[in-house]
């Protein structure tokens, strides 16, 4: 039996007993699983952080996971003696009295509890502190070197029409980042995850991009991975893993030592995926000093 520790409130109040969830994919810390309506769940053991459709466990065993996925044996919900499980054979994902329920929440940035001044400096500090975070990235490989050269160039054009509210134009941008890059969540996506995290810090301000953003999103579904989809999908809901969760409440609190810790957590997702988020929270704070709604 191993322990569910715990879940994203909104999956567990979409459970249902009988549904089935079939393997996608699994690696050592992770098991992505599709529903029966083909949206995307995921595992991960305990030292990744909660998220949305997310629920953590005390170990995957992930030889045994394999062969179900290689058998197309897909786990099924059920309850046992009063308690919810995750079931196949030999396996068995159990709710426990201990099981803690995660939800999404952000803070607000509306810039009311500070001065414009001292707003553009804890900014300033907090752009500062993330872009020296940032790993050097090594581009030996021609490909990689293209896809960071455009992800730069597109980023940089896409700060510009944000600031500009030129939706038009930030949507023709997004969908050229939308499946930039290689991997279960392309560059492109993942710097998206956090520019969004930054703009949902101002939803009001923010709005009819993110509303625009939405659409984007939602028509672009075939141009990435789905489990990549489902993370921007979530992203553009105003919906981010707890670490981007971590980092926002730090932000708005400018506390330089918590953000520094938030963004070492967040580095350490995949293997480019952390930093690719980190760069576009570091646009994101770029849209945030350029924009004087922000300031005044």
């Amino acid at each position: 039996m191993i322990s569910i520790l715990s879940i994203d409130q909104k999956w567990a109040n979409l459970l249902q007993v009988g549904a089935r969830y079939q393997i996608h994919s699994c690696f050592a810390h992770a098991l992505n699983l599709i529903d029966e309506r083909g949206q995307f769940a995921t595992f991960l053991s305990a030292d990744f952080p909660n998220g949305p459709l997310t629920l953590r466990v005390n170990t995957l065993p992930k030889a045994t996971l394999e062969a179900l996925q290689e058998s197309a044996i897909p786990l099924q919900y059920q309850e046992q003696a009063g308690k919810g499980a995750f079931i196949a054979p030999g396996l068995c994902f159990t709710f426990s009295g201990e099981t803690t329920y995660w939800e999404s929440q952000l803070p607000i940035m509306d810039g009311s509890a500070q001065q414009p001044s001292n707003i553009k400096q804890s900014l300033q500090a907090s752009l500062q502190l993330a872009k020296s975070l940032l790993p050097v990235r090594a581009l030996d490989d021609r490909v990689m070197q293209y896809i960071y050269e455009t992800l730069e160039s597109q980023s940089t054009q896409l700060i510009s029409a944000i600031v500009d509210n030129n939706l038009p134009e930030i949507s023709r941008l997004a969908v050229k980042q939308i499946g930039l890059g290689m991997g279960l969540t392309p560059s492109g996506d993942d710097f998206l995850v956090g520019l969004m995290l930054i703009l949902w810090l101002n939803p009001k301000r923010y709005q009819a991009l993110l509303e625009q953003l939405q659409v984007t999103i939602e028509d672009s579904r075939t141009q990435t991975n789905e489990i990549s989809w489902w993370m921007l999908n979530y992203a553009v809901s105003g919906r981010f893993n707890g670490w981007l969760q971590d980092y926002a409440k730090a932000l708005v609190l400018a506390d330089l030592t918590a953000q520094k810790k938030a963004v070492m957590q967040i580095l350490t997702i995949g293997s480019s995926s952390g930093s690719d988020m980190v760069t576009g929270i570091v646009a994101g704070l770029r849209v945030l000093l350029k924009d004087n709604t922000m300031q005044e």
